[in-house]
């Protein structure tokens, strides 16, 4: 589709299209170009990058090129990041994944028949094969293939690839997370996306959910796209494609640099069958919707074209060309010889952590590195104490604190994991009975003690209890030096009989401040609340960078003083009644996290009808105030119900509207990105009848 528009233009007008298609049914196949967007907006520099980028590969691909016996082999390295869930996926799935995409770039995926005939003479075989490293960055044995535990598996965006990172020039770096952050898509499930080449080396390889990776395992629970075509897709990307319509919201005056695909209005969903029709393509034999860079279903796409093969190809004698060199192949083990056995590593995932008296926990090998073939469990407190088995179902009769041992082997060598403290198991009966308000200062409570659990992930500072006063302690993370990037820390209360307390409320003491001003949400506070002894959570309370600080931004350590303390309120309506409560505290860390402080813990009856609630009561805030014309509103809701929120300007004319949504007991927090001009604002937030408005200035 060969039309004539500067590069720059591409940067700007795709946007809207994510909202068509898919979009209608909350799925987003690709966030490459959106994400590079995002990137330029912050960097300039980048479009100049991709200009320059696109004069080269114009210049290269009219040269002659050295002729490639044999495909261009890609060394690849698969970092799945999880928290020990499904997302954590097979060893078996990574390679079907791999397998689809060799079918598809050497043109043998059996679908190839569907091609229709028009197009069969431009179908292309782009010769190239992907192999997973059999040597890491240190000449280290590896099956390509590397775990890590980390909560950026959560909505991971760039920021996931500085968990771990290959050398680009030498892998073709690919993340595997649970779900992936849409920014301003709508808050769409976003299926992968891609880096371009030429770019920041930093951010370079493809980034796929978990679910669509592959044709087993986990995708065929999903059904996204249970083909394997999106990373086929993002592949592309990789080497330089862009989608065949080119960007343009039905403009017909896109591009993607490439002759034989047919001007497309717009990218096409679903299947379809051939001839189909558009307002670029109106004639015999209309659009290549069957084309890997449009968004047709993964069972409906089948080809790349000549012309694309030469874009890649161009791509993989310029850009990627250190990739596939025979020197980077011997060092990267990917040059055909025997693959051998690794030592595997040790690791574990469980049903659970914390259960009652009686329960039982299943245990799953999830080894990696190299595939055990024998397991040794050590299960203290345990029934059975011991296994040898890769998976075992273990029952725990008696309260306590329990850890778990794992040693696999294989003809290569053995390797141990112990887990301290991995299993929590709480007495059927509520620690704290029978009480009508329950208060903790931290004074004289051991935590972690009897009553109180921390949980750490991580090996960086966790909740600890600290003096702050002569004679007044508070629970703190000492997060100002030494936090650990986004490691998630937990402190869960003792049990609490609550079936003499009515309508039961927290309250708690919160001091925190960030360390620079440029932080704006990557720390987060969340209360949870559990019933069944911590085996199920329910989030009641979330609150993040400036709504979470309690003062102004300190660059060095935090030790708060009276007046940087903030009173928090949760609802507790969901557990009313229960006989065995427990609260969990949930602080995940960024960059630039300071000290965090809890203190004052206390559970209590409150008997406020829901006439009586005030702006107060449900926190209701607008912030920042004044605002640039970007603004967010904060509240809770203390109990079910409907809300909404409205703005209007100071002549009555509605602006906005969220509209009316159900929502349960918990806390909220609504963006708004208007681009409002200077002026006066009122926001109203409107609980089932009762309305609440604050004035926002934008300046």
């Amino acid at each position: 589709m060969n039309k004539s528009r500067i590069l720059l233009a591409i940067l700007f007008c795709f946007s809207i299209s994510l909202q068509k298609g898919f979009a209608q049914q909350n799925i987003i196949k690709c966030f490459s170009e959106e994400n590079f967007r995002e990137q330029a907006a912050k960097d300039p520099s980048l479009i100049k990058k991709r200009q320059q980028l696109e004069t080269q590969m114009a210049e290269n691909s009219a040269k002659p090129m050295n002729i490639h016996t044999g495909p261009y082999v890609i060394p690849t390295v698969v970092h799945i990041i999880h928290e020990g869930g499904d997302e954590n996926i097979s060893k078996a799935q990574v390679l079907d994944q791999l397998r689809i995409m060799n079918e598809d770039f050497r043109k043998m995926n059996p679908d190839t028949v569907n091609i229709p005939a028009p197009w069969k003479t431009v179908a292309a075989d782009c010769n190239m094969e992907f192999r997973l490293a059999q040597k890491d960055p240190s000449g280290n044995c590896t099956d390509g293939i590397n775990r890590v535990f980390s909560h950026l598996t959560n909505n991971a965006r760039d920021n996931v690839k500085s968990v771990i990172q290959w050398d680009n020039t030498k892998y073709f770096n690919i993340w595997i997370v649970k779900s992936i952050d849409g920014g301003g898509s709508g808050g769409g499930i976003v299926l992968g996306f891609s880096s371009f080449p030429g770019l920041d080396p930093a951010k370079d390889g493809i980034v796929i959910r978990s679910d669509c990776f592959g044709s087993i395992g986990t995708v065929v629970a999903a059904n996204y796209d249970k083909w394997g075509r999106t990373p086929t897709h993002e592949v592309g990307h990789f080497m330089n494609l862009f989608h065949i319509w080119g960007d343009d919201n039905g403009a017909c005056s896109g591009t993607d640099y490439v002759t034989d695909t047919p001007n497309e209005g717009d990218q096409h969903f679903g299947c379809g069958t051939f001839p189909i029709y558009d307002n670029c393509s109106p004639t015999y034999p209309g659009i290549m919707f069957m084309n890997y860079m449009d968004y047709s279903d993964g069972n409906c796409v089948n080809m790349f074209t000549q012309g694309q093969k030469t874009r890649i190809t161009t791509t993989l004698n310029g850009t990627r060309s250190k990739l596939w060199s025979a020197a980077n192949l011997v060092a990267t083990g990917t040059d055909g010889s025997a693959a051998v056995d690794c030592i595997p590593k040790a690791e574990f995932m469980s049903s659970g952590d914390m259960i009652c008296e009686g329960d039982s926990v299943t245990f799953t090998d999830k080894s990696w590195h190299g595939l055990p073939t024998s397991w040794s469990w050590s299960f203290p407190g345990g029934t059975p104490s011991s296994s040898t088995s890769a998976t075992q179902v273990v029952k725990y009769n008696t309260a306590g604190s329990y850890s778990v041992s794992l040693t696999v082997s294989n003809n290569a060598g053995t390797n141990t994991i112990t887990k301290d403290a991995k299993i929590y198991v709480s007495a059927t009966n509520a620690i704290v009975q029978d009480t009508l308000s329950y208060y903790e200062t931290y004074d004289v409570t051991r935590v972690p003690g009897p009553d109180w659990t921390v949980k750490n992930d991580a090996t960086g500072p966790t909740w600890k209890k600290t003096l702050i006063s002569n004679s007044d302690s508070a629970m703190r993370i000492s997060a100002y030096a030494a936090n650990v990037l986004y490691e998630v820390d937990e402190m869960i209360s003792p049990s609490v009989n609550l079936t003499k307390m009515p309508s039961p409320m927290l309250k708690f003491s919160l001091a925190y401040v960030r360390k620079t001003v440029s932080t704006n949400s990557d720390d987060i506070l969340k209360v949870f609340v559990s019933s069944d002894c911590g085996k199920t959570w329910t989030q009641r309370y979330s609150k993040s960078g400036t709504l979470l600080a309690t003062a102004a931004v300190k660059g060095g350590f935090f030790a708060p003083t009276s007046s940087e303390w903030r009173t928090e309120t949760v609802s507790l309506a969901t557990v009313q009644n229960k006989p065995s409560v427990r609260i969990k505290f949930q602080f995940a860390g960024g960059a630039e996290s300071n000290n965090i402080y809890i203190n004052d813990f206390k559970i209590y009856s409150n008997t406020v009808g829901i006439e009586n609630i005030s702006s107060e009561d449900i926190e209701y805030e607008v912030y920042p105030n004044p605002s640039k014309g970007n603004t967010q509103v904060h509240f809770n809701m203390p109990f079910s119900g409907t809300s909404s929120v409205i703005i209007h300007d100071v002549l009555g004319r509605e602006l906005w509207n969220s509209n009316e949504q159900k929502r349960s007991i918990g806390s909220y927090q609504i963006p708004i990105d208007l681009n409002l001009k200077s002026g006066m604002y009122f926001v109203s937030l409107r609980i089932n009848e009762k309305r609440f408005v604050k004035k926002l200035l934008v300046e």
